[in-house]
């Protein structure tokens, strides 16, 4: 369910292109850090 907390996530996106398209994207971002501050995971000491 929606939680209506902001989030601020730091990522990193590789693309590879292929005769001038998108071939394929791979996103990266902490998800551990992600779930932590939706409240899902609690935070250390916690």
């Amino acid at each position: 369910p929606a939680t209506n907390k902001n989030v601020n996530i730091d990522g990193t996106t590789i693309i590879h292109m292929s005769n001038g398209k998108i071939a394929e994207e791979t996103d990266f971002f902490d998800n551990l850090d992600f779930m932590m501050q939706l409240g899902q995971i609690p935070t250390a000491g916690k």
